[in-house]
């Protein structure tokens, strides 16, 4: 267990927040009423924490349910917990949302959207930055480099090493654990680039002071979206669903729930929408795994 505290939530009720790494599920938790938000490792624990310990305390005053964090050390253990259905609300990466949640009883509710366009329906894309002063300015110039990922099962670690693939472009490819490390690891000169998506840059970027140099951009996918399992009572799941479509960070009421993990509002899922992604998958996922 990394944390355990009491959090106050916007509208003051006070919520037991737990982010929990390694430890089993508690008996008493599996029994009570409670609610098990599950949120892929894509970010330090620290930073998950911030960006969604406010959402879980939002989700608690609408279902009077205490809400418990919780995530796993990698994407291999995560998926293994949606294959036994251990969360009720989770937040996913598209891969794994049609690898392991989809086939076991997960219902999408909104995937984010990080772009002030209006016609952005929450699309992913990998998108591959260096320093500004490397001399890289194509994806060409990585041919033989060192190019950082947040994990090599992470959405856009699939399409970004696609796309090199794609162009014969054999780079040496590390695992740095999460998208802010990545950045980290171009930021001080360890890789040539990183693939990664535009919320963490631009929570890197403003973080640290810094403005990277964009290479390359993927195609779209859908993005990592909000789901709950089909146990959940339909009421709750509209309430949650309605909720989440509400917020836009032109809404001070909602600048708590977007603003840490730099999103501008959310967008409907549905599940047809990731056949794509499954599609993808298909072609690239069963040669690496």
């Amino acid at each position: 267990m990394l944390r355990s505290d009491r959090f106050r939530g916007p509208g003051g009720a006070l919520l037991a927040l737990v982010l929990l790494f390694a430890s089993p599920l508690a008996a008493s938790e599996s029994q009570d009423s409670s609610l098990l938000f599950g949120v892929f490792p894509y970010l330090p624990p620290g930073k998950m924490e911030q960006i969604f310990a406010p959402i879980a305390a939002r989700f608690s005053e609408l279902t009077g349910r205490r809400i418990v964090l919780r995530s796993r050390p990698d994407y291999a253990r995560f998926r293994e917990q949606l294959k036994q259905q251990t969360y009720d609300i989770v937040f996913i990466q598209p891969f794994d949302y049609v690898r392991a949640a989809a086939p076991n009883g997960y219902i999408p509710l909104a995937r984010w959207v990080s772009s002030e366009e209006v016609d952005d329906r929450g699309d992913l894309r990998a998108v591959v930055v260096a320093r500004p002063d490397s001399g890289i300015e194509t994806l060409s110039d990585l041919r033989g480099r060192t190019v950082a990922v947040p994990n090599l099962e992470a959405a856009v670690c699939l399409l970004g090493r696609y796309a090199l693939m794609n162009k014969r472009i054999d780079a040496n490819i590390h695992a740095a654990g999460n998208h802010l490390a990545c950045l980290q690891q171009v930021q001080v000169k360890r890789a040539a680039a990183c693939i990664t998506a535009w919320p963490p840059v631009k929570l890197f970027e403003h973080k640290n002071k810094v403005k990277l140099k964009l290479l390359y951009q993927s195609e779209a996918i859908p993005s990592s979206l909000f789901a709950v399992h089909e146990r959940v009572p339909p009421g709750e799941r509209r309430l949650l669903e309605q909720e989440l479509l509400s917020w836009r960070n032109t809404d001070p009421a909602s600048v708590p729930y977007l603003s840490r993990g730099a999103w501008t509002r959310l967008h409907p899922a549905t599940d047809k929408d990731y056949d794509g992604v499954r599609k993808i998958w298909e072609q690239i996922g069963q040669s690496d795994h």
